[in-house]
């Protein structure tokens, strides 16, 4: 008998999302000739970026994809296969703690032959819940889940009761990966100015702006470096509710010449935005996974980050970039002022090859491969 493995790659209200296009690919990629498996792909409508759909399709043929209104429909799908005689198993990988919570009455109704596995993304991250949360979801991934992946080490210290779930062998460690993709120019003179001049530095935090990304203490930690270097630049790329609150306070501290506020940028423009830029910083109080730190290297760009997410594995003091290990300005500007030298900016070559061979999807869908075998 078959197994039958089923991937949703949408997030609520937004559609498809690219890193899970990505996955989708590599997996159809490992199982297209694998006659004990049947690999299904479901999402809600809509699109991170445009062309993902197009991306996916290419590939992975019609039948083995379809798309719902909403993201509550499918469990319906899920139950379908699990009624179906043909399956031994149905191994269903849910995104996020939503996902999950829908499909625990179908683990109480199919038991072992729902293998339910959650990779966790935000959980209630900037905020007091986060605790209280954690606790009873890990109450619940204990009973009901069979794999509950914490993509890396600092996620699961961050959330409360992990240990639980480890001791009772129903939880592990897959990061998300990335693909080498092609330079595609952004359409803002003003970034482009700033990211290909030989004499000016250009250093991109790439975050949505809300209050725990820490956007509002980079650019206070960072005035007395642009006052003092005309030819710093702070590229601030993405949106959200403290967006204008950030570039009031640039405009206050006369510094609108130096600190860019791009917006929202396709996310076919960021490889270009990577590749160029000088040095990369992440500020934030917490990253579940922390793709803004692992993309950057991945392109050749040294990061300066707080030690949130997937940074302590893959920064090497000194070497590809630096941790942050508090969030005061004393530590930001000892550590940071290296890095706002030219000659300083070379990203040793062996942790760009290294980091590119660890996080390439060939090797990251290899680990859900040997998962995946070890399901009986």
């Amino acid at each position: 008998m078959k197994k039958c493995l089923i991937f949703p790659v949408s997030m609520r209200g937004v559609g498809l999302l690219y890193h899970f296009t990505e996955l989708a690919l590599a997996l159809n990629k490992k199982y297209i000739n694998d006659e004990s498996l049947d690999l299904y792909i479901i999402s809600e409508n809509g699109e991170q970026n445009e062309g993902l759909w197009d991306k996916l399709k290419k590939e992975i043929p019609e039948r083995q994809i379809y798309i719902y209104k909403s993201s509550s429909e499918f469990t319906s799908f899920v139950e379908s296969k699990l009624n179906d005689k043909s399956y031994s198993k149905v191994i269903y990988l849910t995104q996020g703690i939503l996902q999950f919570l829908q499909s625990v009455p179908l683990k109480r109704k199919y038991f072992n032959k729902l293998w339910l596995y959650s990779r966790l993304n935000s959980f209630k991250h900037g905020t007091k819940y986060r605790g209280p949360l954690t606790f009873f979801l890990s109450i619940i991934f204990k009973r009901y889940g069979d794999f509950i992946n914490f993509q890396c080490e600092y996620t699961s210290r961050i959330f409360r009761n992990s240990k639980s779930i480890f001791r009772a062998g129903k939880a592990g460690i897959i990061p998300l990966g990335l693909s080498v993709e092609e330079d595609i120019a952004v359409n803002d003179t003003k970034l482009v100015s700033m990211l290909d001049s030989n004499k000016k530095i250009s250093i991109v935090y790439l975050a949505n702006f809300h209050k725990h990304k820490r956007h509002m203490d980079l650019i206070t930690f960072m005035k007395d470096s642009l006052q003092k270097n005309q030819d710093l630049n702070l590229i601030l790329l993405g949106e959200g509710a403290y967006f204008d609150k950030c570039k009031e306070l640039t405009k206050r501290m006369n510094l609108t010449n130096q600190i860019h506020f791009p917006g929202r940028v396709h996310r076919k423009h960021i490889p270009y935005i990577l590749r160029r830029a000088d040095l990369s910083i992440v500020f934030s109080e917490v990253e579940t996974f922390g793709h803004n730190i692992l993309e950057p290297l991945f392109y050749g760009t040294p990061v300066v980050s707080s030690n949130v997410g997937i940074a302590a594995n893959v920064i090497k003091d000194y070497r590809n970039g630096i941790l942050l290990n508090s969030t005061s300005k004393e530590e930001f500007i000892f550590k940071v002022q290296p890095f706002l030298s030219k000659k300083n900016l070379s990203l040793n070559e062996l942790s760009k090859k290294n980091i590119r061979e660890i996080y390439k999807w060939d090797h990251i869908v290899n680990q859900y491969h040997r998962m995946i075998s070890n399901i009986y």
